[in-house]
């Protein structure tokens, strides 16, 4: 979906669909990320600070250290499986770490590992374990969890750091606890996105524009002479610090970059 919200979805298609996205003739795309920005946000609403030291840490990766929790691995072990992609014990704890740190049960994480990893043999004993290993771990996202609930149970209302309120309707139960702890993080992530897309664009060149905002990133359609100047911007815009429980968080930006006529599947981290 485009910014003006017309068109397909782009946030709902599978990454191989990238490939069939071109630019215009004599045009290239540049995409920018916020690197794995919801899980910052949540180690930082959580006041979890070993979650916070391993995303400031150099050379630091929070997939390969959740995936050394959850699976008993050393990180050496973790980091040489990332060849298997896909099927890696890093991607595995990238996707169901994401869906514990908002209230995901095991039940649920069952289904999600006979989607996402079909081939997989674990019980739901070897998840409760993981789970209960995570949380062992990081014990402030479980008092997050129970801050986020308090509130709605006594105001039904949530406001992000940006300000931006929600008013939850209807019963009071796991899906609206589950629903309200996700939109913290994910509302949080989208509006530091949307802002710093805004002030982006007013600096753009006639010739570049933004083609997409897909939750934490963007897609920019751009003559090649214009790319240095844009990456340029993108460093001076989309860096502003996110004030969060008397801290402030910046979230890192990747950007990737392609030749003339490349696909959007075909960008390279520049």
């Amino acid at each position: 979906m485009n910014i003006f919200k017309t068109g397909t979805n782009l946030q709902n298609l599978p990454p191989e669909f990238r490939e069939c996205i071109i630019p215009r003739p004599g045009y290239c795309f540049t995409e920018v990320d916020k690197k794995q920005a919801e899980a910052m946000i949540v180690a930082y609403m959580a006041y979890e600070e070993s979650m916070k030291f391993e995303f400031n840490r150099p050379g630091g990766d929070i997939h390969v250290k959740n995936a050394t929790v959850i699976f008993d691995r050393d990180w050496d072990e973790i980091v040489a499986d990332k060849v298997n992609k896909n099927k890696s014990m890093r991607y595995f704890a990238k996707r169901t770490v994401h869906g514990w740190n908002y209230k995901l049960g095991v039940r649920t994480t069952i289904d999600l590992l006979a989607v996402e990893f079909p081939d997989s043999t674990f019980t739901e004993s070897d998840v409760r374990g993981m789970i209960k290993k995570y949380f062992e771990r990081y014990p402030g996202i479980l008092e997050w969890h129970g801050r986020v609930i308090e509130q709605l149970k006594s105001t039904s209302i949530l406001i992000n750091p940006f300000g931006r309120r929600r008013h939850f309707m209807g019963r009071q139960d796991d899906d609206m606890f589950r629903k309200g702890i996700a939109f913290l993080p994910q509302s949080t992530c989208v509006d530091d996105l949307n802002r710093g897309l805004v002030r982006v664009e007013r600096r753009l060149p006639d010739s570049a524009s933004i083609i997409g905002q897909y939750h934490d990133s963007g897609l920019f359609e751009h003559l090649p002479e214009d790319r240095e100047g844009l990456i340029r911007v993108l460093k001076e815009e989309l860096l502003e610090p996110i004030p969060i429980e008397g801290e402030f968080l910046i979230i890192p930006i990747e950007v990737k970059c392609g030749d003339i006529g490349d696909s959007w599947g075909e960008l390279k981290e520049v």
